[in-house]
């Protein structure tokens, strides 16, 4: 078991690939990365959906990914549509059911 306390979101996602969904969850939940107090409530809902689909390319723990998400809306509130592919993430969250 990894005692660390993960706050690289980097860092994370290279340990997540290696341990037990138990010792993940526990990674997750003793999060110190930026976000770590933000909810989904907290920031806005189309930045979060976003996310989802931006994050979804990087790990399928939905804890995970948000996780991930919050800590990038915490340092910037509009981080996915501002971001490098802004545009064809707003066009796929067009074409994306609720």
């Amino acid at each position: 078991m990894h005692n660390f306390i993960y706050s690289n979101i980097d860092e994370l996602l290279k340990i997540s690939k290696t341990i037990d969904s138990e010792e993940l969850e526990n990674l997750i939940n003793n999060w110190e990365g930026n976000g770590k107090h933000l909810t989904k409530e907290d920031v806005d809902p189309e930045e979060f959906r976003m996310g989802e689909i931006v994050e979804s390319e990087h790990t399928k723990n939905p804890k995970l990914r948000e996780r991930i998400i919050l800590d990038h809306l915490f340092d910037n509130d509009r981080y996915y549509s501002e971001g490098r592919d802004g545009k064809l993430q707003l066009e796929e969250l067009k074409n994306t059911p609720t």
